[in-house]
């Protein structure tokens, strides 16, 4: 008996050996992958990334200045004292505007000297400007004769938007201003708050969107959709321009404002088009909040009043029970969820101000002044402090004279803006003295635009290889225009085709890289389309300066007789216009197409009946309205069916039924199921791209939303969702 369980204790003790050990190696291995994913048929690492100090002691800018307000230009006197101003308390960026119409003063020819200096001044006092580039030449601008004027503001053919056939000369206007002060301006912006629609109107019936109160939103536009086209081409062509001449520019993006209803209607029609979301990495703030959106009740979440931070009863019973902070933090919160809502996954920068006493005169009371200075300090702090917000301006600087002859009431409450009070005499402005507000912004300046020292960390991943699509950003906000997964049928491969901005890459997915360095194929767009047809409008060799962008990639494979090889039809669309590429045979080894001569230029909504066809993407819509954000072709139901997604809907054709059917997205089940899926949380689902694919006799849909990745596996119902810059394989 004893033997008998000295025999059963033994075998106890081996199996629990054994298990120990099993569990042992799992956690071992465990650890080892805790960090991969199968990817691809192979192991892929998440968030691989490279850690570097910052050797250069670089400061941060994050406390910036503005020196004057909106369009104003000081004189280069003036502009002296104001960076040497700006330069004693530590502020390290100012909004400085390059006027296409003062630069280009005749067609073709341009005088950058006045601009060189104002640049200059800031820059020699440390100043880092921020390089606002609009006002457009009369010759160029959609509204020449244009001229409206109110009692209290004055608008010309400068403020609206190059004509469409003039986006080549706006192009040519941008790529020499990142060119000339590349090395002095690494932030800019183009144009100004677009939610103003100021620029971006149809001439004629036009009135002031705040003053000239002809509807209840305070707009009218001949043509809303003109507006939204015009500047989305304007910011498109003129991001793609910067990027491609400066990768590692950050491109600020002046926001929308949902105090008026068609202002957010703007802003959601931006977005819902291809490439919009990829042409800004840093938003503003939302500042004006009196309408809702979806259901965020957004009555009080606006911060316009904090301008007047002294001034407005409802901000100084705020600042007085100490809860400006909290409203700071409030609206924060909100902006993000706004954005978030929209796919747009990005930081944010925000704009705040001080104002004088109630009467908009010079403060006096040294009580006051502290009460302003302690208000403005929590508001920079509330702010700064928010992992959300990059920079913060402060408007204004300095202050002018209230009693300034010729200013109307509105302009002398806004001249009263400014951390410096400021004198005037027989020769101009000058500034008398910083006010408390300014040396407790000296202090902060101290703090938030510190070196920073901290370790950061360089994505490292499949990406940011050598030509690899996001090689030169160094940031983990890389994100596609449009994307393709090609199945090389012949040798069973599959290989990956990116679009981003002027550029083409393609690298293989399905075999292992052994060298980084010559894992991705880089290709300017513009040369290849020129190989395929030299006369192609599709990226108009005529226009030398105007980027040649892509919005969707799709391919389609036709059997052959006697072959295995498919015919393989590459198509192209940006805008209307879709270019076709129909190859033989897929030439992966030199990842390049070897065209055969075959190629075609189609007009989506003129020259294709297809799209126009009822419940089609094109169906009663003029050429400015007719786009796709991803297409491609997939097998349903053992149907060839067209799938195309236009802004927040899915449009799917049936090859043999000739019809159409159409759907939002956003009540696509499959699409907001479960956290990873791409429409979860969105009050606007728009996708950037969208690629179906086999994969071992498994069925894949991808989808990139802004830096987002996911995917969805068709056979198990499940989604995966990650970061761009995570992915390494």
């Amino acid at each position: 008996m004893d033997i008998k369980n000295k025999k059963l204790r033994l075998v106890i003790l081996l199996i629990v050996i054994n298990a120990l050990t099993t569990i042992f190696i799992l956690l071992i291995i465990s650890h080892l992958n805790k960090n991969k994913l199968i990817f691809y048929n192979k192991a892929v690492e998440i968030n691989p990334s490279e850690v570097i100090l910052n050797k250069n002691n670089q400061s941060r800018c994050r406390l910036a200045v503005s020196f004057e307000r909106g369009g104003a230009k000081p004189s280069l006197s003036y502009m002296e004292e104001l960076s040497k101003a700006a330069k004693f308390i530590g502020a390290c960026s100012n909004y400085q505007s390059i006027y296409w119409d003062q630069v280009e003063v005749e067609k073709g020819k341009f005088d950058w000297s006045t601009t060189d200096k104002y640049i200059n001044i800031q820059t020699d006092n440390g100043i880092k400007p921020l390089g606002r580039l609009w006002m457009t030449p009369s010759f160029y601008s959609s509204a020449p004769q244009e001229k409206m004027t109110t009692s209290d503001y004055t608008t010309y053919s400068k403020f609206y938007a190059p004509k469409l056939e003039n986006l080549n000369e706006w192009s040519r206007f941008v790529s020499q201003a990142v060119k000339r002060y590349g090395d002095k301006i690494d932030s800019w912006l183009l144009y100004h708050e677009p939610q103003e629609g100021l620029y971006f109107q149809t001439p004629g019936n036009r009135k002031h969107p705040i003053l000239g109160n002809e509807d209840s939103d305070g707009m009218t536009y001949k043509n809303f959709e003109d507006a939204v086209y015009y500047y989305y081409l304007t910011q498109r062509y003129g991001s793609a321009v910067i990027k491609d001449i400066s990768p590692t520019a950050k491109l600020y993006l002046t926001s929308f404002n949902p105090k008026y209803t068609k202002y957010l209607d703007l802003f959601y029609n931006l977005v819902r088009r291809p490439g919009f979301r990829n042409s800004f990495d840093i938003v503003r703030e939302v500042t004006y909040t009196y309408k809702t959106f979806g259901d965020f009740d957004l009555q009080k979440k606006g911060l316009a009043f904090l301008y007047e931070i002294d001034s407005h009863p409802e901000v100084r019973s705020l600042a007085m029970s100490n809860k400006l902070s909290s409203e700071v933090n409030e609206n924060i919160q909100t902006a993000q969820q706004i954005l978030q809502s929209l796919g747009i996954n990005k930081k944010m920068f925000a704009e705040t101000g001080v104002n004088s006493d109630f009467n908009n005169n010079f403060i006096l009371d040294p009580y006051e002044e502290q009460f302003q200075a302690d208000s403005l300090s929590d508001i920079i702090s509330a702010y700064l402090n928010s992992p959300n917000i990059e920079r913060l301006y402060i408007f204004r600087l300095a202050n002018s004279d209230p009693n300034e002859e010729g200013m109307t009431e509105g302009q002398k409450k806004w001249r009263t803006l400014g951390l410096y009070k400021i004198s005037r005499d027989e020769f101009g402005y000058h500034l008398a003295r910083p006010k408390t507000s300014a040396l407790q912004f000296k202090s902060l300046a101290k703090k938030y635009n510190r070196a920073d020292n901290l370790k950061k960390e360089i994505p490292t991943g499949r990406y940011y290889y050598p030509n690899a699509p996001c090689e030169d950003l160094k940031t983990d906000e890389c994100a596609f225009d449009a994307r393709l997964v090609l199945n090389d049928k012949a040798v069973n491969k599959l290989y990956e085709l990116i679009a981003l901005k002027n550029n083409f890459y393609i690298a293989p997915l399905t075999e292992e890289i052994e060298n980084k360095s010559r894992a991705w194929k880089k290709i300017n767009l513009k040369s290849y389309f020129k190989e395929f047809d030299p006369n192609s409008f599709f990226c108009d060799q005529s226009k030398t300066n105007l980027p040649c962008l892509v919005d969707t990639m799709t391919a389609r494979y036709l059997p052959q007789k006697d072959t295995p090889n498919p015919k393989i039809i590459i198509s192209f669309t940006f805008g209307n216009k879709k270019y076709g590429v129909i190859n033989d045979q897929l030439e992966v080894s030199n990842y390049l197409f070897q065209d055969n001569g075959n190629h075609n230029l189609v007009f989506l909504d003129k020259d294709n009946e297809k799209y126009a066809k009822k419940d089609g993407p094109c169906y009663e819509t003029s050429e400015k309205d007719c786009f796709f954000n991803t297409r491609s072709f997939r097998n349903k139901d053992n149907k060839l069916v067209e799938s195309i997604t236009k802004g927040e809907y899915l449009y799917e054709f049936d090859e043999i039924l000739q019809t159409w059917t159409n759907s939002r997205l956003d009540n696509n089940e499959k699409y907001f199921k479960d956290n990873n899926s791409p429409c979860h949380n969105m009050k606007l689902c728009v996708f950037d791209s969208y690629t179906y694919f086999e994969e071992n006799g498994r069925m894949f849909e991808e989808i990139t939303i802004d830096n987002i990745l996911y995917r969805f596996d068709i056979d198990s119902g499940n989604w995966l969702k990650i970061q761009l810059s995570q992915l390494s394989y």
